[in-house]
């Protein structure tokens, strides 16, 4: 696996698991043109309740420092405190989040202020509603790398799945317009990874069942529940949402590999057991990524191989 280029044996592996964010939809640049949005909107306010100007949010260096696949309440509180920013004397972004005003703004022991938490949640929900309104009116694009790799496994009998940790999977890949590429689509629980929000339901608009744009799985393929178990596929990529995604298709980790494009999710694909943990650099990273465990590192999947022809599964006590 250290060749020019690498391969994947489907004499070993019959499965293939792809992060639906920066692997699969270019969506990076629509999440940070959105975080970038919400929060000088917030730097605005903020610097006139102070009296000076604080400077606005670099969309390449601060968004892959403090929000690329990260949970966004998590990566909005870090780079708040690295500008020095106390959310317990600023003001709310129009007003508290949704559901959240009832709140009381004293300081809770132990603790962020309540008012701290509806600021971050405010600046995480309209930041939301930016990236959805993007995908929704332009659509997004999808890699031809990874649309070429994906029909290429597909033609030799390897099954494929879409998951995210967010829970828009099913939204991103209709607008990127290739959901019936996948067996298996998996939404996680978390409300923001380093974009989304509101629950959205996949059998709704835009796309709804019946509709051009119907949400489900590869032609012939079942449609499965879209919500797995908050408690065990929420935050950041972890082990059980890949896992979820393999135990769908019927075989067991390690005869998957997972494709993936940062450390957190890569480092999930390791501790998942997965037979291969592929991760495409698209950020100057490459040696972060093998410290996190990718058995292959790639700029591109254009750079990946695929031989053989998957037949029966070697499933055994899965």
């Amino acid at each position: 696996m250290t060749s020019e280029h690498p391969v994947l044996h489907l004499d070993r592996i019959g499965a293939v698991v792809f992060d639906t964010d920066s692997v699969i939809a270019d969506t990076a640049r629509v999440h940070a043109g959105a975080w970038k949005r919400s929060i000088d909107e917030f730097l605005r306010q903020y610097s006139r309740q102070i009296g000076h100007t604080l400077a606005p949010f670099d969309v390449r260096a601060d968004y892959l420092r403090f929000l690329d696949g990260r949970p966004g309440a998590e990566g909005v509180r870090d780079f708040l405190t690295a500008r020095g920013v106390g959310l317990g004397e600023a003001p709310l972004p129009n007003g508290p989040s949704k559901g959240l005003s009832n709140r009381r703004s004293n300081r809770v022991p132990g603790g962020w202020a309540s008012r701290d938490r509806d600021g971050v949640a405010a600046i995480v929900d309209r930041k939301t509603r930016y990236f959805l309104e993007e995908i929704d009116r332009y659509g997004v694009a999808a890699f031809p790398s990874t649309v070429r790799l994906v029909r290429d496994l597909r033609e030799r009998g390897a099954r494929t799945a879409a998951v995210s940790v967010t829970r828009h999977c099913f939204r991103m890949l209709a607008a990127a317009q290739v959901q019936r590429l996948f067996d298996v689509q998996v939404e996680g629980a978390e409300e923001d990874t380093d974009g989304n929000g509101p629950t959205h339901d996949p059998r709704g608009a835009p796309g709804g069942a019946g509709g051009a744009g119907q949400l489900g799985g590869a032609d012939g393929a079942e449609v499965l529940d879209a919500h797995p178990s908050p408690a065990s596929l929420s935050g950041c990529p972890t082990p059980s949402l890949f896992v979820e995604a393999v135990r769908r298709l019927g075989l067991p980790p390690s005869q998957a590999a997972v494709v993936e494009d940062t450390p957190a999710g890569v480092e999930a694909g390791r501790s998942g057991g997965f037979a291969v943990v592929v991760a495409v650099d698209r950020t100057d990273r490459a040696e972060e990524l093998r410290a996190h465990g990718a058995h292959i590192v790639v700029r591109d999947l254009t750079d990946i191989v695929v031989a053989g022809r998957r037949r029966d599964p070697l499933v055994f006590g899965w």
